[in-house]
């Protein structure tokens, strides 16, 4: 066995302790100063009103996400049927069901044409 390799063990061992023993020296001296970084202290008392309102905001934007989602999933059901009858194929119900809760997604209802000036 080489002698060195257990003495660089044991370096490491040294190394590693004073780090320890310095670190807690320093954060010692830098919360006598005032220079804490302890998050605990300043911690907001809790708020029934912030929370509603986070839980409001959060039910909101899950809800623009679904409509938008729901949407997706209506345009492309309305495709799979358009699909399906280029091909004589049988219609889903499911995708029927889809378009017809949420619209029928990519049709043109007349307003959007209306707005357009160039034709």
């Amino acid at each position: 066995m080489i002698p060195y390799l257990s003495a660089l063990g044991s370096l490491t061992e040294m190394d590693y302790v004073g780090k320890a023993i310095l670190s807690n020296k320093v954060k010692g001296v830098t919360k006598e100063l005032g220079f804490s970084d302890d998050q605990s202290e300043e911690k907001p008392a809790y708020d029934p009103e912030k929370e509603k309102e986070e839980e409001r905001r959060k039910a909101e934007e899950k809800a623009k996400r679904d409509g938008i989602m729901n949407k997706k999933k209506a345009e492309r059901a309305a495709k799979r049927n358009d699909i399906r009858a280029k091909y004589g194929l049988k219609e889903s119900r499911n995708d029927v069901q889809m378009v017809e809760d949420h619209g029928p997604a990519g049709k043109s209802t007349g307003e959007e044409d209306s707005k357009c000036l160039v034709m």
